[in-house]
């Protein structure tokens, strides 16, 4: 089992003097609760990660917490499979399109790593269903117009990753981020889902509304979020599993350490941002697991 470090970029973390990975410890799980991001009314009787687990061959699932009975429970990123290609995109300074997937989705599938996206069952009109998929220009715009706020609230969590090489991270990521022409990004919504479907990729259907009560950020290999039992315990929340991300980005081509982790935070950010506190509710907490 990889430990953090080395999810996010083996020996980088490892030359940091007194370096620590500590975490308040809630019962049968651990996590970091950022300062900022408290919520007085979230325990850890009614926030836990129900821990699944997963392998890189099984179809990578969104971020989103709602269920889907017959999951196959994938590692899960934003837009499932949809986000390492964006890394891509935006790494290479490239278009977003039928052809970079197509791309991008082979050399995956090559190395047996397993597709996946989702729809809903109220998807109307040019919506998929995937609020990452459907809102990637604007995500992506968020990140690029709230710089300063998105490094704060990543700067808050209290990762123990020190500061100011956090700060680095964020630096390098934001770099490109900022300089990446959304007008590259020629697909999106169910035109986007359609193309990945046509490539092979797994398709979830998820079914409710959005009452996801926290956001995970988890570190921990070969482990993902039980999403259908948060559910079923009335706790739903959304995940993202880095070391997935990385493992995919790497496949791509995206072999910088501080670039990956930088982009995937930001924009991990940037989509709560989009999806939650854009659509009038409240900023959601945020969560380490290792």
């Amino acid at each position: 089992m990889a430990t953090l470090s080395e999810a996010i970029g083996g020996t980088l973390f490892n030359r940091i003097p007194g370096f620590s990975l500590d975490l308040y410890l809630f019962p049968g799980v651990e996590y970091r609760v950022p300062e900022m991001s408290k919520n007085e009314s979230l325990t850890p009787e009614t926030v836990k990660f129900y821990e699944a687990t997963t392998d890189v061959i099984v179809p990578r699932r969104c971020i989103d917490g709602r269920a889907d009975p017959d999951s196959k429970l994938g590692p899960q990123m934003p837009g499932g499979s949809i986000l390492p290609a964006l890394l891509v995109s935006i790494y290479t300074d490239t278009a977003l399109d039928e052809g970079s997937l197509v791309r991008d989705f082979q050399k995956l599938t090559q190395n047996r790593y397993g597709l996946g996206i989702h729809t809903d069952t109220h998807k109307h009109g040019d919506a998929s269903g995937c609020g990452f998929a459907d809102n990637l220009i604007k995500i992506v715009k968020t990140a690029q117009g709230k710089e300063a706020e998105i490094k704060e609230i990543v700067l808050g969590l209290d990762s123990g990753i020190d500061s100011e090489l956090l700060g680095t991270i964020l630096a390098t990521a934001f770099i490109k981020i900022g300089k990446f022409d959304v007008s590259k990004i020629k697909l999106s919504g169910d035109l986007l889902i359609g193309v990945a479907v046509d490539l092979g990729s797994n398709e979830e259907v998820l079914v409710g509304e959005h009452e996801e009560q926290a956001v995970f950020i988890n570190f921990k290999e070969g482990v993902t979020f039980h999403t259908n039992m948060a559910n079923e315990a009335g706790t739903p929340a959304f995940n993202l599993d880095y070391w997935a991300v990385s493992e995919d980005a790497g496949v791509l081509g995206v072999n910088d350490n501080n670039f990956k982790l930088g982009a995937t935070l930001a924009l991990a950010v940037a989509t709560e941002m989009v999806l939650v506190e854009q659509k009038g509710k409240s900023r959601l907490p945020i969560y380490v697991n290792k």
